[in-house]
């Protein structure tokens, strides 16, 4: 879990150094439990949270990753709105239509 991983992230030493070398802080780390478990559980194995720290800490791309997936998170709240408006519009169009009769 996201606690489990924030708890290791405070007491072990070697996991804050490969932090500390990405940039990456508690906020950062929350962001990145979330872009790791894709399917929304709440819980990742630890080979899931290694393999790709292991390979994002030697890639200057770390940052781009983080903006990446806040743009994808924004487009996908953005298409969630737009469809929810969407449906509430055609609702109140209906309404007035039926008022206006």
């Amino acid at each position: 879990t996201f606690e489990q991983l924030l708890q290791g992230a405070r007491k072990n030493a070697e996991f804050q150094s490969r932090l500390r070398v990405m940039d990456i802080d508690e906020g950062d780390l929350k962001e990145l439990f979330h872009m790791i478990d894709i399917d929304g559980s709440g819980t990742i194995e630890p080979h899931e949270f290694i393999r790709p720290l292991s390979r994002w800490v030697h890639d200057s791309k770390t940052a781009p990753r983080f903006i990446k997936y806040n743009m994808m998170r924004c487009v996908h709240q953005q298409e969630e709105l737009q469809r929810v408006m969407e449906i509430t519009f055609h609702s109140l169009a209906s309404k007035i239509e039926e008022v206006s009769r």
